[in-house]
């Protein structure tokens, strides 16, 4: 994926740590902005923040937790995002809810889990109780639908996120995957079951 987006994209934000991955991908180093935890950047007067996570990184034997993982604060004058990255429960969605929220627009991850992998990622009804932490004002299910990595049916995290979002009162969107959306139109984003 970076290699296709690489001449794209003017600047690639990631934790500690990853910005070799990207410079072995092609990508020139002066387009890298390596950030640690609560540390932030601007671009264009968009303010990048660099928030907890909960999970782990590494693919192979013997590079466990060598890069950092994280999530992400995008602010600027025309809203306020939240991307949640890979990511189990934990108390640091109401720490950036109250410290960065509220916020239009919360990505959170909601799909390829089991008990097994709790603490790295969460289930829809932990997701949407992240969203509500972190005073979403819209919820949106992500890392459902591209890759299958656990025992679940492949529509079961959108539908458990939208029954419990439903339930909780906590705004839901459910795009199509490519569909693009516009922050004047979170109001009226497709919420239909096109998954079925």
């Amino acid at each position: 994926s970076i290699k296709l987006l690489k001449n794209k994209v003017k600047k690639f934000y990631v934790p500690l740590g990853l910005g070799n991955h990207l410079t072995k991908w092609g990508i020139n180093n002066n387009n890298i902005v390596e950030m640690n935890w609560n540390e932030n950047s601007v671009y264009k007067e968009i303010n990048i923040h660099c928030l907890p996570s909960r999970h782990f990184s590494g693919r192979g034997l013997f590079n466990r937790n060598s890069t950092l993982w994280a999530s992400w604060a995008i602010i600027s004058r025309y809203g306020k995002i939240y991307f949640s990255g890979d990511s189990g429960y934990g108390k640091h969605f109401k720490e950036i809810g109250n410290k960065y929220g509220p916020f239009d627009l919360t990505l959170i991850d909601s799909g390829q889990y089991n008990k097994a992998w709790q603490h790295s990622h969460m289930f829809p009804k932990e997701s949407v109780q992240a969203a509500i932490d972190l005073k979403a004002d819209f919820y949106m299910s992500i890392h459902w639908g591209a890759f299958v990595l656990s025992m679940h049916h492949w529509t079961e995290p959108v539908e458990k996120a939208k029954f419990y979002a439903d339930q909780k009162k906590q705004k839901i969107i459910t795009p199509q995957i490519g569909q693009i959306i516009k922050f004047n139109q979170l109001n009226t984003t497709n919420t239909n079951a096109w998954w079925k």
